[in-house]
């Protein structure tokens, strides 16, 4: 937490709005991802940033929430029980505001002892959208220390960086590199991902930095425009469902869809249970949580036979500031 807790300080200190969030199960993480996302307008600098396990499998990087662990005992089992950093991406791009920086340490060895073989190691290369800086605290495929001190490595030199006066950010990661594998001797290299133009200063002190900093953010200058479509997440309590919307098959859930908006009908099937339907008008990222019920063997005998469940679905967002496991 201490991780978390050090870089809400100083952003805060530097002018953000933050969210702190400590000890999120996956519920209050995606919450917390939804609502961040209503904030974030033209003109605005997102900031998402997440401190603690994190892994990939089959192409996709998993950050593992708060009580999780125990109630995930095979690999397919995280797209149903952590959240998905594609996730967090996707809401922050809908958003069309200037700048988005996502900020991951979170590639600790793999916590899954049991099924750690099937699985590589680290967390995968994320390519964003426009406008967008992706950073992690040790390069693709590799592992990153906890350390011994009051912070892991990689948020010691964050926090220690980001008050520095005039630094662009693309030079602020780089210094954040050289400092980690300075402090590591070399066995963690943190790594970045930028699509941005111009310059941002976390601490602008400068007339020039100033200037320049308008120029990225500008509501008159945005870099991502607005879309009329929205993320659909459809989730259920069952493995190896299959999900349609509006009658064609998309996937298996954990399903995110990126859907112009208007009114469409979520059906989530599976033999031996009963089907799932529910009829949205999307006008804004949602989140669906279907409950399937089994089938008795009697009701089995009635191919026609149908139970509608009643799920909860909100508008969806995202994080300012930290999650820390």
């Amino acid at each position: 937490m201490n991780d978390a807790k050090g870089i809400s300080k100083v952003l805060r200190d530097l002018g953000f709005d933050v969210d702190l969030k400590l000890n999120a199960n996956q519920e209050h993480i995606e919450n917390a991802v939804q609502s961040f996302g209503k904030k974030l307008q033209k003109g605005t600098v997102g900031l998402f940033y997440f401190s603690g396990h994190g892994v990939q499998y089959e192409g996709r990087n998993y950050l593992i929430p708060i009580g999780a662990m125990s109630r995930i005992s095979a690999p397919d089992h995280l797209r149903y029980k952590t959240v998905d950093a594609g996730y967090v991406l996707g809401v922050m791009k809908q958003a069309g505001n200037g700048l988005n920086i996502v900020i991951l340490d979170a590639c600790r060895n793999n916590p899954f002892k049991s099924f750690s073989r099937s699985m590589n190691k680290g967390l995968r290369r994320i390519s964003g959208a426009e406008g967008t800086i992706i950073a992690y605290s040790t390069s693709p495929g590799k592992v990153a220390s906890d350390g011994s001190g009051r912070n892991s490595p990689y948020t010691g030199q964050l926090i220690k960086l980001m008050n520095k006066p005039n630094l662009p950010v693309e030079i602020f990661f780089k210094q954040v590199r050289r400092g980690v594998k300075l402090e590591t001797r070399g066995k963690q290299s943190p790594w970045y991902e930028a699509s941005i133009d111009g310059n941002f200063f976390f601490n602008p002190k400068s007339v020039d930095s100033l200037q320049e900093q308008s120029k990225l953010t500008s509501s008159n200058t945005p870099i991502i425009e607005k879309t009329n479509k929205a993320i659909l997440t459809v989730r259920s309590n069952v493995y190896h469902d299959s999900v349609y919307v509006n009658g064609e098959l998309i996937g298996s859930t954990r399903v995110d869809v990126n859907l112009p908006l208007g009114k469409y009908e979520i059906t989530v099937k599976k033999d031996g249970y009963a089907s799932y339907t529910k009829k949205i008008e999307l006008n804004g990222n949602q989140v669906i949580k279907a409950n399937l019920r089994e089938l008795s063997s009697s009701k089995l005998s009635f191919p026609n036979f149908e139970t509608l469940n009643k799920s909860r679905a909100y508008d969806s967002t995202t994080v300012r500031c930290a999650c820390d496991k």
